[in-house]
């Protein structure tokens, strides 16, 4: 309704003040009592007569001529009459000339303020005409809205505006408030208003303030940073913490509008992220209603640790509220207690990081995460979240004890692991000339002092191995790799002289060293031989010339024999086996003479190396009657037949026997007998 009336009177008086002169400059209500307009003349001095001042209440009303000023310089005039609250006086001047002319001034109306106590009356709402439309020339563009407190006699310019309304929050505790509205002109005067008067409370909760920085300190403590309160009456702030699920006050008010941190000391907030709330308080004691609404929460920082990686992973709630935006994470690192060093960052929508520190076991790691806004100016930390690194204990003394080839041709490979360690299991390598390793089998756990690997893919009567084990550790990575050990390999070929030719190579791996070797031979049905042989000793001639009765297949193997310490026991690897086969034969004489006198009284075949089998020997005369036959090998013929000795000549014998492979062989020819 006053707006309305405002647009129609200001409407009025713009038609009105058209083609008159703008020198009526001023129009001031005086202790709302009385109201004083100021002019300066339009007119030379000489050419003056006198001012006539007209007043009226309505703009549409008709002006009454109110006082003639007949004084040139009297360029004011106060008008007595109470102004009547809520509705203005209207006032033009006419000056007179000696000349007979008028000149009249534009039409002022007074100020009128119109004031409400709004919002359970904290708030004062204000709106006001303006002196003329539109504003003469030489006015001021703005008003200046002034207040007044009861217990202060000065006038306090609260605000300039260009507008003709405008409220505030008083921020009285319950009191009566003056307002007027003053507005200048060039000529030094000026407008003032009707004083409005009306009782104010301050009932507004002031608005909470919002957290733009939480974080931890180095010794776990919260600090807390935000924005000062929009409530221009805030006197203190009040903080709050969750615990479970109730919220309790802190001690300590930061006091002041301008108070924005503070530091919660008696709690350390390293496990769990931490919710903390911000309320405003102002000076009437209004608190913000519902400060939880704006909660923030701290950051928390958990960490994973990946041996076999050597990598850290770790984890962090999401910062939320960071003003004006997230910008990312930033991740600082620490070893035994050294300077923190920035080792990496993330954007804004990752909470997680994997480092790999360069650490060894016991170190002392810690990391914290900074969260930074995207203008760079705010930041917010977790807690330093601390441990003792440790590292898999790595297996050292796997020891591989040594290599044998065993009767069934495949190689024993002895090894003692560290069964004080967690292991994953085990590499077996190979090589044929101990330079070059290959990967044969991979073995899991093993639960005894001494185990055994028997590799069945070597070929061991062909060439010696090398053998060594590389141990893989918890992370089933290589760890430790054991001494290495070398095969006996034995080579052997039979010699036309009834002899066995045989070489081996050194054996290698024994943990004291070698002693000796034996040469174990072994004949078909006869006890084994062993010969003793000084280490370095790598080769033998075996002289079988005496036992060219058997069978011709000899088999060795070489066994080296540790050194024997007080601290360990006597140790033995073997060779592979290698058969020698002499070339069997068949030796017949071409005469005897069975005189009896012990020399060459009988006639037999003299076998060499030709095993035990189908056996016949015979004797014909020259007319091919069968004198003598036996099936044993050694009987032979005494030159008689039938008990008689038979004449000297010329007789035919023929041997058939088995060889070796079961077939038959035969021999035939003649002897002499001679008496």
């Amino acid at each position: 309704m006053l707006n309305r009336f405002l647009i129609i009177l200001l409407i009025s008086l713009s038609a009105i003040a058209h083609g008159q002169e703008n020198y009526l400059r001023c129009i001031e209500v005086i202790n709302n009592t009385s109201t004083l307009i100021t002019w300066v003349p339009p007119v030379e001095e000489a050419g003056f007569d006198h001012y006539e001042v007209f007043i009226s209440e309505e703009m549409n009303q008709p002006f009454t001529s109110t006082e003639t000023i007949e004084e040139y310089n009297e360029t004011f005039y106060q008008h007595f009459d109470t102004p009547r609250e809520g509705a203005p006086w209207y006032f033009y001047v006419v000056t007179h000339t000696n000349g007979g002319d008028s000149i009249i001034s534009d039409t002022l109306q007074s100020i009128v303020l119109h004031l409400e106590a709004q919002n359970n009356k904290s708030v004062a709402y204000m709106e006001w005409n303006a002196p003329h439309i539109p504003l003469l020339p030489t006015s001021d563009d703005e008003y200046k809205v002034q207040r007044k407190f009861p217990w202060n006699e000065d006038w306090i310019n609260v605000e300039t505006t260009g507008q003709r309304e405008f409220e505030e929050n008083p921020q009285l505790c319950g009191d009566t408030v003056a307002y007027r509205i003053v507005m200048g002109d060039e000529a030094g005067c000026v407008s003032k208003s009707y004083v409005a008067n009306n009782f104010f409370q301050d009932v507004v909760q002031p608005a909470a303030p919002q957290i733009d920085s939480i974080s931890i300190s180095p010794r776990g403590n919260t600090q807390i940073g935000w924005q000062p309160s929009s409530s221009k009456d805030t006197k203190a702030y009040e903080i709050f913490r969750l615990s479970g699920n109730t919220w309790s006050k802190l001690p300590g008010n930061p006091q002041g509008i301008d108070s924005t941190f503070y530091i919660d000391d008696s709690f350390k907030s390293c496990g769990q992220p931490v919710f903390y709330a911000i309320g405003a308080k102002d000076s009437c004691n209004n608190r913000t209603g519902n400060p939880y609404q704006f909660a923030r929460k701290t950051m928390a920082l958990s960490y994973s640790t990946n041996p076999c990686t050597d990598s850290v992973q770790l984890q962090w709630t999401g910062y939320v509220g960071m003003k004006p935006s997230l910008g990312g994470y930033r991740i600082f690192f620490s070893k035994n207690t050294g300077a923190y060093q920035e080792v990496g960052s993330t954007g804004n929508g990752d909470t997680t990081f994997t480092h790999i520190p360069q650490f060894e076991s016991e170190d002392k790691l810690c990391y914290f995460i900074r969260a930074f806004s995207s203008d760079g100016t705010k930041t917010a930390s977790t807690c330093r979240v601390c441990f003792t690194a440790h590292k898999p204990e790595q297996p050292d003394t796997l020891y591989v004890r040594k290599a044998s080839v065993n009767r069934g041709g495949s190689i024993d490979l002895n090894y003692r692991p560290d069964l004080s360690s967690f292991v994953q299991g085990f590499i077996i390598q190979r090589s044929s000339s101990g330079n070059t390793y290959q990967a044969i089998e991979t073995i899991g756990q093993v639960n005894n002092e001494f185990e055994t690997f028997a590799d069945a893919s070597a070929n061991p009567n062909q060439q010696a191995y090398y053998y060594r084990m590389i141990t893989l550790d918890s992370c089933n990575k290589p760890a430790d790799t054991s001494n290495r050990v070398r095969t006996i390999h034995l080579s052997g070929e039979a010699l036309g002289r009834k002899a066995n030719s045989l070489e081996w190579n050194n054996y290698e791996g024994f943990e004291n060293g070698t002693e000796k070797y034996q040469l174990i031979r072994k004949e078909e049905n006869k006890p084994a031989s062993i010969t003793d042989l000084q280490m370095g000793i790598n080769s033998y001639e075996d002289d079988v010339s005496n036992l060219i009765g058997g069978t011709g297949i000899f088999t060795y193997r070489v066994r080296a024999i540790s050194n024997e310490t007080s601290c360990s026991t006597v140790d033995t690897a073997w060779s592979n086996q290698v058969t020698v086969q002499q070339a069997p034969g068949l030796f017949m004489p071409n005469a005897f003479s069975p005189n009896n006198d012990g020399k060459n009284d009988i006639f037999r075949p003299l076998f060499v190396f030709i095993p035990e089998g189908n056996y016949v020997f015979r004797i014909y005369n020259r007319w091919g009657e069968l004198i003598f036959e036996t099936r044993d090998k050694s009987r032979g013929w005494d030159g008689k037949h039938n008990g008689k000795p038979v004449e000297p000549g010329t007789y035919v014998y023929q041997v058939q026997y088995s060889g070796r492979q079961g077939n038959t062989h035969k021999k035939v020819g003649n002897v002499t007998l001679v008496r």
